[in-house]
Parts: C-alpha cells; structure tokens; sequence
C-alpha cells in the first residue's frame, strides 16, 4: 500500500515537472522579436511586420528597415493588426517600404500628427477610429479605403484624398464633427453607406466626375451642408442619403435623371429646390413629389479636341461635346506662320540694329558740334 502511494507521487511530481518545464520551454519560445520599442514578426519573403508599440514616448520614427545584424535585414511593408492601438504615440513617421495598415492600427491612440507611407496601398477598418488627429493626407497608392477608418475621429478638420481612390467604404468619416469641406477624387467612382454620418460641420463637399454611387445614409445629419453638385456619371442615391441636412437648400444636376432612393431628400432646408440641366433626360417622368424641381440651361462640355489641325493655308477646328444631350460646340485654330513670314520678319533686324547705330552716332555728332560752337562764341566774347 505504502509502496503505491509512493508510486502515485513520484508520477504527480513528474507530470507536474513536465507539464512546468512545457509551459516555460514554449513561452521561451513565444517571446517577440523586439527591435528597440517595436516588436515585430518576419514573413516567408523576408518582410518585416510591426506587431506593437511599447514605448511611452510620443514622438515616432518607424523604420524602414530591421536590422539584426549584417545578414539579417527586413523591410517593414507592414503595420499589424492594432499595433499603435491605445499606445502613446502622438507624433508619428512612416517609410515608404510599408504598404499595409491593418485594422485597429492606430485606434484609440494618442496619435495626432501623422506622414503615411507614400506606397501604402491598403488602409484596415477603424485604422485611425477614436484618435486626434487633425489633418490626413491620403496618398495615390491608395486605391480603396476600407469601412470606419477614420470613425469618431472628432477633431478631423482637413483631408485629401489621393487621386486613385475609387471607393470609400461604409462609416469611414462617420462623427468626423470639425471636418468642413472636403473634395474627392474624379477617381472615386463608389460613396459606401455612411460614409459620413453625421459630420455636422461638413459645409462643402465637391463631387469627382467619376462618382457613380452614393450609398444610403451616406451624408444623413450634415447639418451644415448647403449645396451639391452632381455630374453625368451618377447612376444612383442611396435612401435617405441627405437626410436631416437642414441647411441643404439646392441640389444642381448636370446628368440624366438617376436613380435617388427613398427619403433621399428628406428633412432638408424648406425652401430645398432641385435644378436639373434642360439637355438632361429622365427627369420628366422622375416621380420626386414632394420636392421644388426646376429646368435650367446648362450644357456639360468635355475638353477640348482637335477636329482639324491648322496649317499654314489654313485655319484648324477644334470641338466639345455637351454630355448630357449631344451638343457639340466647335471654335477655329490659328494658321500656323509660314517659313517665308519667319524668314521676312527675321530679315529686318540687321536693318533695325544698322539704324539704330546710325541715329546714336548722328546724335553724339550734333551734340558735339552744339558745344564746340557754345565754345568757340564763349571765347570771341572774353576778347
């Protein structure tokens, strides 16, 4: 019995001892790879990805590469996962290696300063949520901008957004309350679902040629806004998309009628009034009850395009076609100068430069005679 007993807890203690030395051999083996106050991991192809910020300091410097020893060297390409998130960082530099910030990035963070990568290409949801930042610059590497990235970002005042961006996702600017005016991209082609919600201070928003989309809610309760423009590639407003913009009094179309969701309008400024081009089609038969519709002439010309090139016997045609009905405005090109014009009016200049020596010289020659004389009279009188 005894003998059992003693078995029991020799097979106790060794378990345990195993189980011990498990845990601690694997948590060894779990510690992060730390480079200064950034911890990191290393992909398959060698990239280099921050997994978090540990350091109390606000001013940030992320590096552009890390740098173990002479033969182990990684390029950061990306930022992970909630890395910066909650952290102290306020002022922060990324390098141009990085090409991803994940989601959570930076959210909650102390961060109101930063220089994004100029290759970065993808930005994760709520990337930049909860922070204080108050100014964005979105580079053109960026070609979609993914959900809530900048959601309650509540001292947000300037954004520009880069030239290749062709969708904004759902809530990205939601409760972004200092932001007052913004200009997107002709790029753009898709607004997502509130898209900015709420952003009551939100006075200008200047529409890109390309925007096709405006999805529901997207602009509901911008109650600073009061006028929108919209271009001949729209195809649709979402429901409620302006809803409870009490200040917006005018909507100015130059398109075809699209298609503008329930409620779209609703809530808006009382005197609110829609003005569609005369050379637009759809809007007769739009069913918009309830809205001030008005016709106004307005032709929405493209550029400028040579019909025909000028030469030197004759003049050249130029063109522009209305895009909503067709209209196509011409205007002439001057003929190009002749080699023999070239050649005449080059032919004088000798001539021009002769004479004007002659007219110097003949002048300091007339002077001299004018004084020689003064003098000459100035001695008979002293005698």
């Amino acid at each position: 019995m005894r003998k059992n007993a003693m078995r029991l807890v020799f097979a106790f203690v060794f378990i345990f001892a195993l189980f011990a030395f498990t845990v601690l051999f694997n948590a060894e083996e779990e510690q992060p790879l730390t480079f200064g106050p950034f911890e990191y991991t290393v992909d398959e192809d060698g990239n280099a990805t921050i997994t978090a910020y540990t350091s109390q300091e606000p001013n940030v410097d992320i590096p552009a590469e890390i740098v173990v020893d002479e033969e182990h060297k990684y390029p950061v390409t990306v930022i992970g996962e909630k890395a910066f998130q909650n952290s102290y960082a306020q002022v922060v530099t990324m390098p141009d290696s990085v090409k991803r910030i994940e989601a959570y990035a930076f959210s909650g963070s102390a961060l109101n300063q930063i220089t994004l990568s100029k290759n970065v290409e993808f930005i994760g949801n709520q990337a930049f949520s909860y922070t204080a930042l108050t100014s964005i610059d979105i580079p053109d590497s960026v070609v979609t901008m993914d959900t809530t990235i900048f959601w309650h970002c509540e001292t947000l005042e300037d954004v520009t957004i880069g030239n290749s961006v062709e969708s904004i996702g759902d809530y990205c600017f939601e409760a972004c309350y200092m932001l007052s005016d913004i200009a997107l991209p002709d790029s753009l082609k898709t607004l997502g679902n509130y898209a900015f919600l709420a952003c009551d201070g939100l006075k200008t928003i200047t529409f890109g040629t390309g925007l096709q989309t405006i999805g529901n809610n997207c602009f509901e309760a911008c109650a600073s806004l009061e006028e929108v423009m919209f271009y001949p590639n729209l195809k649709s407003i979402g429901s409620e998309a302006f809803k409870s913009c009490e200040n917006l009094y005018k909507a100015t179309f130059d398109c075809n009628a699209p298609q503008i969701g329930e409620n779209a309008f609703d809530g808006v400024n009382e005197i609110f009034k829609i003005y569609y081009a005369d050379c637009a089609s759809g809007w007769d038969s739009k069913d918009l009850s309830g809205y001030s519709l008005e016709e106004v002439q307005m032709h929405v010309f493209g550029d400028w395009q040579v019909q025909t090139a000028p030469t030197t016997d004759t003049l050249g045609i130029e063109a522009r076609t209305c895009s909503g009905c067709g209209e196509v405005e011409q205007r002439t090109i001057d003929m190009l100068p002749s080699d023999g014009e070239t050649q005449n009016s080059s032919a004088w200049v000798p001539y021009v430069v002769a004479g004007t020596i002659i007219v110097v010289i003949a002048a300091f020659i007339v002077i001299y005679l004018i004084c020689a004389r003064k003098k000459k009279l100035s001695d008979n009188a002293s005698k």
